[in-house]
């Protein structure tokens, strides 16, 4: 999708920190540095990111490829970093999380012997499983919210007829989440009417 928004997940981009910084947690002198660097991608505020950014460029303990290798990431910032990438609507996602839990569910049932009826079964199976898990979040998240009736929006009206009702169901639940989203001015108020990619 050439038009889509391209992000990185920000649970691996800590964790890709966490990992190439690793000897720093081993001495009690960079515990705090090592937590410092892990942390810049959960970072809620453009001006807390980049003093701590500058508090870590300018710390002795780093070498010159250390940050050559984050200066790398500092200029892509705006694909990692909450605190620019809250600027595309999301629906709060900033990790693939659910992707990864589906993978190893898959690796657990099926290899590469598995045969097409295996597959199937396991499809069908796993779909009911995530619809239930769905209407489980959907029924809690309702019992918490005053819902607004959703059957007479537009958008559900639109798609009632071309979808079926698992899809339906999970449409209103993200619906009805963005009708209780509370809204905070960013510095520029834009519409972002690209589709979102995180990987």
């Amino acid at each position: 999708m050439p038009e889509a928004v391209h992000l990185y997940c920000s649970w691996h981009r800590s964790l890709n920190f966490k990992f190439f910084f690793l000897y720093f947690n081993k001495n009690s002198k960079t515990t705090a540095l090592y937590n410092k660097i892990a942390n810049l991608p959960y970072i809620d505020k453009k001006e807390n990111f980049e003093e701590d950014y500058q508090l870590i460029i300018s710390d002795q303990s780093l070498t010159n490829s250390e940050k050559e290798y984050l200066a790398d990431y500092y200029n892509i910032k705006e694909k990692w970093s909450k605190c620019y990438t809250k600027k595309h609507f999301s629906c709060g996602i900033f990790t693939i999380q659910r992707v990864e839990s589906v993978h190893a569910i898959q690796k657990n049932h099926l290899n590469r012997k598995s045969d097409l009826q295996q597959i199937l079964e396991f499809i069908k199976n796993h779909d009911y499983g995530v619809s239930l898990k769905n209407i489980e979040e959907k029924d809690t998240f309702l019992s918490r919210t005053k819902s607004k009736h959703l059957e007479d929006i537009e958008l559900i009206k639109f798609w009632r007829e071309k979808l079926s009702n698992y899809l339906l169901d999970k449409i209103k639940y993200q619906l009805e989440k963005s009708l209780n989203y509370k809204v905070n001015e960013l510095e520029e108020f834009k519409w972002y009417k690209k589709p979102l990619i995180i990987f």
